[in-house]
């Protein structure tokens, strides 16, 4: 036992000496030499979660801010979303908490949260009547808010930011850590959140003093791995609030104190990272949502803090207010499961617009045999035949879409309603689009029975090329029928193009 003693001992003193030489061999390093040293680069942990975010459909504001702080743009349908449920209430906020991770998020996204949808979010912070009915968690994303976008607050608002920091150090408990709700428990994820409120305060000698207690504690709760018990649970949240909280007040996460035996808080974190990308709340659980959407923002804070940039709440130091993208004016017409595409579309250049005088898309449009034939020979980068010899009768030399449709013709993606007929003008089916698609990307089916309860009325000439459409899952049915007499409107058509857009013969 003593000689285990003895060796443990020396063996700390033998990293102590490794630790303090490697300090005093960085402080001689050069900036960029310095900065590579002593960091772990996270740039795959947060592209992976990312994506995993991304593809899992309808985002969250906390998974807004954190792809817009890691540089990765947000779904078009984010903010159109958010605008409308703004115009269902009214702007109105039971909860003050749903006010302020709004305005957090709007701002990450470049808006200006003291005017968007019409309303001004800032506003319904700083005077809204119920700031601490959520206890604690009011006036720590109140002054997050607040000081994410360098918002003023005037002096006579219900609650000024003085007024918010001073109640919020008045909750701090003894020992240094925050409670939920007026002399509560000590909470681990409430403490770590206070100290990112208070970080832009520390200038001040109360505020500085409660955040090194604050820091304190939570070194003092950390783990042996590393990582944090909440309710007598390990679980990565935790884990992520404080490396948000360390990054915020200006501390390096992986700093001596945070150091444990087994574990600093990267390591624990990554624990819990899943194959997906994504994170699990407690280890050997499947990836979860908030588990997910906290750890890339804790990524990403420390990302930040590594790379000397602004930390993950300053919004304002490094994002300017664009203001919204162009829309068409038409925008409210464009069903919610395409919308996303219908800008993608339109920014790639591969459909446009249908007015001369307005940006207009008119999603419910029925397409044209002339301009689905258009859309394809856009996808496939190919130039127009336009001094091909005419072939039908109908698509004379000089109108808009006679290149296209007479390079798609050359390429065998089209042929003609007769022999000498196309019928530019006429409502593309959903059948006929099925054959162009699958000749223009050279898609093949299988031989499996379609799954639709319509299959015997798709026509026999354009079976096999439903069956590659739909394998290759460009097009799919509608309540089990495939409708192949139906016309393709315009919003229909651009899911499907931005579906080919990802095709690696795109």
């Amino acid at each position: 036992m003593l000689t285990r003693s003895l060796s443990y001992r020396c063996l700390l003193l033998f990293m102590s000496g490794i630790v303090f030489l490697s300090y005093i061999g960085s402080a001689l390093l050069l900036p960029e030499q310095a900065k590579a040293a002593d960091h772990y680069n996270v740039s795959t942990e947060i592209d992976q979660a990312a994506e995993q975010i991304l593809n899992s459909g309808v985002i969250s504001d906390w998974e807004a801010v954190g792809l817009a702080r890691s540089g990765k743009p947000l779904p078009a349908s984010y903010l159109k979303l958010l605008a409308d449920e703004l115009k269902e209430s009214e702007g109105e906020f039971r909860k003050v908490t749903d006010a302020e991770r709004i305005a957090i998020a709007v701002r990450a996204a470049g808006e200006d949260a003291a005017s968007f949808a019409g309303y001004n979010l800032i506003e319904s912070i700083y005077n809204h009547a119920k700031m601490t009915n959520q206890g604690t968690n009011g006036p720590i994303f109140a002054l997050i808010a607040l000081d994410g976008g360098s918002y003023d607050v005037p002096a006579n608002a219900l609650w000024t930011r003085a007024k918010l920091v001073d109640w919020l150090l008045s909750q701090q408990n003894a020992g240094g850590a925050f409670p939920l709700s007026e002399q509560g428990e000590d909470n681990l994820d409430i403490t770590a959140m206070a100290i990112s409120a208070l970080a832009p305060y520390q200038e001040q000698a109360n505020v500085k003093s409660a955040v090194a207690k604050a820091v304190s504690w939570l070194s003092s709760q950390q783990q042996v791995d590393g990582g944090f018990q909440a309710f007598g649970e390990e679980n990565s949240e935790s884990v992520a609030q404080v490396i948000i909280a360390l990054s915020a007040a200006g501390i390096n996460p992986l700093e001596s104190s945070f150091l444990k035996k087994n574990g600093n808080l990267l390591t624990s974190l990554l624990r819990f990272r899943q194959a997906d990308g994504g994170f699990s709340h407690a280890v050997g659980q499947p990836s979860n949502e908030m588990a997910t959407e906290q750890a890339l923002l804790a990524l990403v804070a420390y990302d930040r803090f590594a790379g000397l940039e602004p930390a993950l709440f300053d919004i304002s130091a490094d994002t300017d207010i664009t203001g919204s993208k162009e829309q068409f004016v038409d925008n409210g017409l464009i069903s919610p499961w395409a919308y996303d595409a219908v800008y993608r579309v339109f920014e790639a250049k591969i459909m446009v617009g249908v007015s001369g005088t307005e940006l207009r898309f008119d999603p419910k449009k029925p397409m044209t045999r002339a301009e689905f034939a258009t859309l394809l020979i856009n996808l496939l980068e190919e130039a127009p035949a336009q001094d091909a010899a005419e072939s039908f009768k109908d698509v004379r030399s000089g109108a808009w879409y006679y290149g296209s449709i007479m390079r798609a013709k050359e390429l065998g993606i089209i042929q003609g309603i007769t022999a000498d007929t196309f019928k530019p003008n006429q409502a593309v089916s959903r059948q006929e689009t099925a054959i162009m698609i699958a000749k223009a990307f050279e898609l093949k089916g299988n031989s499996d029975p379609l799954p639709f309860r319509d299959a015997n009325s798709i026509h026999v000439s354009a079976t096999a090329y439903v069956s590659a459409v739909y394998a290759s899952g460009l097009m799919q049915g509608s309540n089990g029928s495939f409708n192949p007499k139906a016309a393709v409107t315009r919003e229909m058509a651009a899911v499907v193009a931005d579906k080919l857009l990802r095709l690696p013969a795109a």
